[in-house]
């Protein structure tokens, strides 16, 4: 094995390894007001939570969202708040109940804690970037993508998740 050839051995073995990590069981509350676990919430079966770690990647989730709900797929939206101020928390909430359709604000996450092992666990390369993340039916990150919404990245995610859900 040449050394190119073993950096992309290791690059892969690092990638799985980082990729098995399950989730922690993680109190959030959703858009519609519910009080949920995760991974329990997503009743044992694969799902796609898209993450937002910023309010630029939260504008473009819905990018991401809807067109895999149209698809009758199991997305999710997942908004990390910690580092909101809490008296604004109220605000953005609202904003994002009014701009959420009803249908979405069940499946719709926010994350007001633990942002720091979340980080730790999904590795987002960009703030400003959506993160798209594949769950086993166990809880444990799968795959992911971090970017805006394109056709050819959709296709990507709808192939991934095909390989889980069997």
């Amino acid at each position: 094995m040449n050394v190119a050839q073993r950096g992309w051995f290791l690059a892969v073995c690092f990638a799985s390894l980082a990729a098995a990590q399950a989730l922690p069981n993680t109190q959030v509350e959703s858009l519609a007001g519910q009080k949920l676990t995760i991974p329990q919430a997503f009743g044992g079966k694969p799902v796609i939570l898209v993450w937002s770690f910023s309010k630029k990647a939260g504008e473009a989730t819905r990018a991401w969202t809807d067109p895999l709900a149209k698809e009758g797929l199991p997305v999710w939206s997942a908004a990390m708040l910690e580092a909101a101020p809490r008296f604004v928390r109220p605000m953005i909430r609202s904003g994002m109940r009014k701009d959420t359709p009803a249908k979405q604000q069940e499946r719709s996450l926010l994350f007001y804690q633990g942002e720091k092992q979340w980080r730790q666990i999904l590795k987002p390369p960009k703030d400003e970037d959506p993160l798209v993340v594949l769950l086993d039916a166990q809880g444990a990150v799968a795959w992911s993508y971090s970017g805006g919404y394109t056709v050819k990245a959709l296709d990507e995610v709808r192939q991934h998740f095909k390989g889980l859900a069997k």
